[in-house]
């Protein structure tokens, strides 16, 4: 597990009132910040972003190598043209392997979806 000194950490506006924590507003799931702590676990990079309907609004997904979901955001952000800048996407979410990530999504909306393999 990688980790951040917390000298790093602290100052950040990551040690909230009594302790309490943003942490996981910066897209690190489970992660707690709080005085006396000497880390914080950082997450595994995204490796894939997928582009798709969710009733009725467009949603980036990002996910690890694991196709666990490390962030959710606006798809029509500047953050998506950055990083699909010069990348062709694979069209569509079906096979079986974004089943368990993509549960909820209707078969239309997997079948619309645009999956961008990042660079990492």
């Amino acid at each position: 597990m990688t980790t951040v000194p917390m000298e790093n950490v602290l100052g950040m506006g990551l040690d909230g009132e009594g302790g309490a924590d943003t942490a996981s507003s910066f897209g690190l799931p489970g992660a707690s910040v709080k005085r006396g702590s000497r880390s914080l676990p950082l997450q595994k990079p995204a490796k894939f972003l997928v582009l798709i309907d969710s009733g009725g609004a467009m949603v980036a997904r990002l996910f690890d190598e694991a196709r666990v979901q490390v962030a959710e955001f606006d798809a029509t952000s500047e953050e998506v043209a950055v990083m699909t800048s010069g990348l062709v996407p694979g069209r569509g979410a079906e096979a079986p392997e974004w089943d368990r990530p993509l549960q909820g999504h209707a078969p239309q909306e997997r079948r619309e979806a645009q999956v961008y393999t990042l660079d990492v």
